[in-house]
């Protein structure tokens, strides 16, 4: 199911107010773009950094040429597979602001989800192209029977016009467990 409201419940707490208080967020605030000059810099910077030791082609990074923006998309995905490390999150799951991940380096689903997003809009993959979902995975095996558990994933429609799944969790090199 698609749910086109951008309020959702928040994770996270107001400082100065009680942690059981509850009110709605707009899940718009956690992407950013390239007027935010962490965002700029960790593209400037450590982006290019990354390309170059991959073997990669910063021009075609840059540039408006056709499979550019693809190559975008896939460079920002290897890059916060490399350099962000998954830290899986038990209980109440407060999201991180962009900012806030590149300090710690380390997010769950969602941290890198919106990482990811705000990276491709900083890039300058036009806004149409990238959708964040929200939702709930279902899961089945003999091991552990069945479980659910909430998600998020980016949504990027690539030059071809086909929408494709970066999934956050398929990036991870190393994973860590934390609680809340």
């Amino acid at each position: 199911m698609i749910i086109q409201e951008s309020a959702v419940p928040a994770s996270r707490w107001v400082v100065g107010f009680p942690e059981n208080r509850e009110y709605s967020i707009d899940v718009r605030e956690f992407l950013v773009n390239d007027r935010i000059e962490l965002i700029r810099y960790t593209i400037q910077e450590d982006l290019k950094n990354f390309i170059s030791k991959v073997g990669g082609n910063w021009e075609l990074f840059t540039s408006r040429k056709e499979k550019s923006f693809d190559y975008r998309a896939d460079m920002i995905a290897a890059w916060v597979s490399e350099y962000i490390r998954y830290a899986e999150r038990e209980g109440k799951d407060p999201w991180k602001f962009p900012d806030e991940i590149l300090f710690v380096k380390e997010g769950d689903c969602e941290d890198r989800a919106f990482l990811i997003a705000s990276l491709m809009l900083g890039s300058g993959i036009s806004n149409f192209n990238i959708r964040l979902a929200l939702g709930k995975v279902h899961t089945e095996s003999t091991a552990e029977g069945k479980n659910e558990y909430d998600h998020m994933w980016v949504m990027y429609k690539d030059e071809s016009g086909r929408w494709n799944v970066i999934e956050p969790l398929s990036l991870r090199e190393n994973t860590t467990k934390k609680t809340a």
